[in-house]
């Protein structure tokens, strides 16, 4: 880990374009949300830039609860609930059984839109509403942590589409083929055709592979 931590350096509170970095790096890879990488790439190519902007959004808010020990506590990874059954969120993570001692019986639960106008005990009456649905359960909560994203994912709908397919020089697989923008500038992220960890992280290999092949 010391060997890996002193590669690189972290800047908290800090504005960057891809001008700026280029000035400091051979290979300038903007691995942020859609919205910022929009504004950093203003500098390199404004057509794309603007593009990016212009990609409708989905707000997100999460909201994690933890409570007393239960019984009928369901155990895995989490569970998405299908638009069919009209449960009020999205889906639910079960922390406590992601990762090892990341808190015992806490959940956190995802919901479609920016609710500003809804107060937490308004979304926790949504959370509880569901997870009497999902287990039957009456629970006491002890923590109510709420986070509100603001268009936070793209809409994977045609105006993507047509981003992928028209601003990209491998634009008949940008997800394959990594997305590159100009020399030495390339894009990481969960709007170039894949979401998800296990597909983010495939995509990242595939880019360093064509971004080592690239600087040979």
């Amino acid at each position: 880990i010391h060997k890996l931590t002193s590669l690189f350096t972290v800047h908290y509170n800090s504005t960057h374009t891809v001008q700026s970095l280029k000035s400091l790096f051979p290979v300038v890879v903007v691995a942020t949300g859609i919205t910022d990488a929009s504004r950093i790439l203003e500098s390199e190519n404004l057509k794309l830039a603007n593009a990016l902007a212009e990609i409708p959004k989905v707000s997100l808010l999460s909201a994690t609860i933890s409570f007393g020990q239960q019984t009928s506590r369901i155990k895995g990874f989490g569970c998405l609930f299908p638009r069919k059954e009209e449960f009020e969120s999205l889906g639910v993570l079960f922390n406590s059984d992601i990762f090892p001692k990341r808190g015992k019986n806490s959940e956190t639960w995802i919901f479609q839109g920016d609710f500003q106008n809804e107060s937490g005990q308004v979304i926790l009456k949504k959370i509880l509403k569901d997870r009497k649905r999902l287990v039957n359960e009456e629970i006491n909560v002890d923590f109510c942590e709420i986070h509100r994203w603001p268009k936070a994912l793209p809409l994977y709908g045609l105006e993507l589409e047509k981003l992928l397919s028209t601003h990209f020089d491998q634009a008949s697989d940008v997800f394959s083929a990594g997305a590159k923008v100009s020399n030495g500038v390339y894009l990481t992220g969960n709007y170039l055709g894949g979401i998800g960890l296990a597909k983010i992280l495939s995509y990242n290999h595939r880019l360093a592979t064509r971004i080592a092949g690239e600087l040979q």
